[in-house]
């Protein structure tokens, strides 16, 4: 097991890699490659003083690793050979944040890019699309957000869609409250297009379904860009994880954990009905207008529910993260380690295995 506690998952299907990244010591974290099939080791640990992600500098290039750092006043952008620990360029970068709280990898215009999320002062967040062939930035957050609450955050990209965590605030006559919400930006447009409620920063996850991009948060999963509700899977909580295993339409969710009052620790895995995606997403989606968090378009009890197979857990800590494989597994970032599921696409209970 790789010991200590995992914060973030990063995978890249096609070259077969998963990149983890866990805390060292204060203000340093190391990261490393494993093959994603097998979780052997595919590369040494490397240490990085922010946040650091898998991509490309090429469709055609192995997978690397972007570090964005350090955490407070980013000034580079670094990228290495995960697989051997060798850097190779560097750049230097003026974002305008005080703070990074999350990075990702995708593609801006066809170009590559390296997202990263964080905040420009010390009540507002955004996010930056870096070029990571130059260091420059591509594209600015068009809608900087109020975030005075905000303590970690998330960024993904699916296509040409950006999910990031941003905050909303409610006025009444008691007072104001503060929720997380995952917002929604078209990268081709430069444009935002709409937030749905989390519960918590990091209650959601991205990617492609039957072909479409979807977003899973706690109990339903939307399409993408317009939001719509498109199935429920009812229990799912903490770190999500939503694409294809095996060819069908997963979404896994850790349930459980450490405490007294708290049920042992699981994962639940929810198989959403196919037929359900293939009629919502049927007619070409069209841009949602922006509105507040929860305004959602269709109401959850509109679609059909799915019951999850409950899976054994091996870890006895909180669960960071989880991401699928292209194998049909789950891996699991925890405060104990790295754990692989193997097989969650066969509804069976796997055997855990952990590095």
């Amino acid at each position: 097991m790789w010991e200590g506690p995992v914060e973030r998952l990063s995978v890249d299907g096609a070259g077969g890699v998963v990149l983890a990244v866990r805390d060292a010591d204060a203000g340093v974290a190391v990261m490393r490659a494993f093959d994603a099939v097998t979780l052997a080791a595919a590369g040494p640990e490397i240490p990085v003083a922010g946040f650091a992600c898998l991509g490309r500098l090429a469709d055609d290039d192995a997978p690397v690793a972007f570090d964005v750092g350090p955490v407070y006043g980013p000034e580079r952008l670094r990228i290495w050979d995960p697989q051997t620990g060798e850097p190779i360029a560097e750049y230097p970068v003026d974002l305008g944040l005080t703070e990074v709280m999350a990075v990702g990898a995708g593609r801006v215009g066809g170009r590559p890019a390296v997202f990263v999320h964080g905040m420009p002062g010390p009540r507002e967040a955004g996010w930056r699309a870096v070029h990571p062939h130059t260091g420059r930035t591509l594209l600015r957050d068009p809608e900087p957000h109020y975030a005075y609450f905000l303590w970690e955050a998330r960024i993904a990209v699916v296509g040409d869609l950006l999910v990031c965590t941003a905050q909303e605030t409610q006025l009444d006559e008691h007072g104001d409250l503060q929720y997380a919400v995952a917002r929604v930006y078209d990268l081709a447009k430069g444009a935002y297009v709409g937030a749905v409620n989390v519960d918590v920063p990091d209650g959601f996850a991205v990617g492609p379904v039957g072909g479409r991009p979807v977003l899973a948060t706690w109990g339903n999963v939307h399409a993408l860009p317009s939001l719509e509700v498109i199935h429920r899977v009812p229990g799912t909580s903490g770190c999500l994880a939503v694409g294809e295993a095996d060819g069908m339409p997963v979404v896994v969710s850790a349930l459980g954990g450490p405490g007294p009052r708290e049920p042992d620790p699981a994962l639940g895995v929810w198989f959403p009905d196919e037929s359900a995606q293939a009629e919502a997403t049927r007619q070409e989606p069209t841009q949602a207008a922006p509105t507040p968090a929860g305004s959602a378009p269709a109401k959850p009890t509109q679609h059909p529910a799915s019951t999850p197979v409950v899976l054994p857990a091996p870890w006895h800590t909180p669960v960071n993260d989880l991401a699928l494989t292209p194998a049909g597994g789950v891996l699991v970032a925890a405060d104990d380690g790295l754990f692989h599921l193997p097989g969650v696409a066969s509804a069976q209970a796997p055997s855990p295995t952990s590095r």
